[in-house]
C-alpha cells in the first residue's frame, strides 16, 4: 500500500488506485496493511469531504466524468466557465431544444418533473402562453448547464462518505445518460396528441349529425 494523499491509496501489487479507507485493492483483491491511525485518518477526511462538494473546485474532475459519462470534454468546458467567471449563464443548444426530454436523458428527474408543470401552468395564460413557453425554453438553454452542475454536486455529495468500489458503482447507477426514459416520454405525448385529435375529429363530425 502507497499512500499518496488523504484521499488516495495505491496497491503495491498492481498499482491500482483505491480510495484511501478501502481494506482490499478494488483490482487485484489484495489486502492494504496499514496502522489503526492511519485508517482512521482516511476515513474521517472522506466522510468531512461531503461538505467541501459544495464547490465545484473541490470535486473530483474523475468523479465529475464518470458521472457525465457522455460528451464529458463539452461539460468540462461549462463547468469551468461557470466557476472562472462566477456566473450561472451558459448555452447548452439540446437543452433549449429538448427542454425536459434533456432533463430525462440526464437522469434529472425533479428537474424535468417541476418544468413540465410548470410548462402546463404557463401554457394555460391566455395570449402570452406561446411567449411565455418560448422564453422559458431560452431559460432552459441558459441555466441548464449550472443546473445540471448542481445536480452532480449534490448527487456526488450523496456517495462521497461510501467506500471506494460503493461510490464507484453508484456514480454509475446515479450519473450517465438514460435514453429509455426521454423516449417513453415522446411516446406517452405521441399518444394522447393522437388521442386528443381523435376526440376532435369526433366531435366535429357529430356537429353535422
Amino acid at each position: 500500500m502507497k499512500l499518496t494523499n488523504q484521499n488516495t491509496i495505491f496497491c503495491t501489487k498492481c498499482g491500482d488506485k483505491n480510495n484511501s479507507i478501502s481494506l482490499y485493492c478494488s483490482n487485484c483483491g489484495s489486502e492494504f496493511i496499514r496502522t489503526k491511525a492511519e485508517y482512521t485518518r482516511g476515513k474521517s477526511v472522506s466522510i468531512n469531504n461531503i461538505a467541501k462538494y459544495s464547490d465545484i473546485s473541490d470535486i473530483d474532475i474523475d468523479d465529475i466524468e464518470k458521472f457525465v459519462f457522455k460528451n464529458t470534454h463539452y461539460y468540462n468546458e461549462k463547468f469551468n466557465k461557470i466557476k472562472t467567471t462566477g456566473s450561472k449563464i451558459t448555452w447548452n443548444w439540446a437543452a433549449f431544444f429538448l427542454n425536459i426530454y434533456w432533463m430525462l436523458y440526464r437522469k434529472m428527474y425533479l428537474q424535468a418533473g417541476a418544468i413540465f408543470l410548470g410548462s402546463i401552468l404557463i401554457a394555460q395564460i391566455p395570449y402570452l402562453g406561446a411567449i411565455l413557453s418560448f422564453g422559458l425554453s431560452i431559460a432552459i438553454g441558459m441555466y441548464s448547464n449550472a443546473l445540471y452542475l448542481n445536480h452532480i454536486q449534490r448527487k456526488l455529495t450523496e456517495v462521497q462518505h461510501l467506500d471506494y468500489e460503493m461510490k464507484e458503482s453508484m456514480i454509475i447507477k446515479k450519473g450517465g445518460t438514460n435514453i429509455v426514459i426521454p423516449l417513453i416520454a415522446v411516446g406517452i405525448c405521441i399518444v394522447i396528441a393522437f388521442i386528443i385529435i381523435m376526440l376532435f375529429g369526433i366531435a366535429f363530425k357529430s356537429m353535422f349529425y
